[in-house]
């Protein structure tokens, strides 16, 4: 089983998680893989869904079982790089997706669960069986507990 970690992080909160998702697989002796991924142009806080961009190292995903995709929520929305390389990806079909978003704001609600369908519904049109993804709140509370709980989550959801 090979699992592929994708992440988008503009102020290093969402690599942190995604770093700590990759220790917790590891753990479980699987071979784990990350990119995270650039953009040619900064992302903007205000409507990033019709913000125009390029990923400059599309992540290859072939050979890989699962892949873990992940960025910090904008606007109440999954953020336009993560969504430009959900659409990009070649396909995931016969693959697992597992989505993650880190955000500010305290609830899951404010903008996570949004973030999260819509990674979720893209990633179904390209053929993926979605399983549970995972939202941390950066401000709200301990966050580096939250994240190295969900991290552990996340792992038990690879068979």
């Amino acid at each position: 089983m090979k699992v592929k970690i994708i992440v988008h992080s503009e102020t290093g909160n969402t690599k942190l998680f995604a770093e700590e998702i990759k220790k917790a697989i590891e753990k479980k002796n699987i071979g784990c893989d990350m990119t995270q991924i650039e953009t040619d142009a900064r992302m903007r806080n205000y409507n990033p869904s019709n913000q125009v961009l390029n990923i400059k190292n599309m992540p290859d995903i072939e050979g890989y079982d699962y892949v873990i995709l992940g960025g910090p929520v904008m606007a109440f929305s999954a953020n336009a790089a993560v969504m430009k390389c959900l659409r990009d990806l070649k396909s995931l079909k016969g693959r697992k997706f597992i989505p993650f978003v880190t955000q500010h704001f305290p609830f899951p609600f404010m903008g996570g669960t949004n973030a999260i369908a819509m990674m979720s519904r893209e990633a179904k049109k390209s053929g993926a069986e979605v399983l549970e993804g995972s939202i941390i709140n950066i401000s709200w509370h301990d966050y580096k507990k939250d994240m190295a709980e969900k991290a552990e989550k996340i792992s038990d959801l690879l068979k």
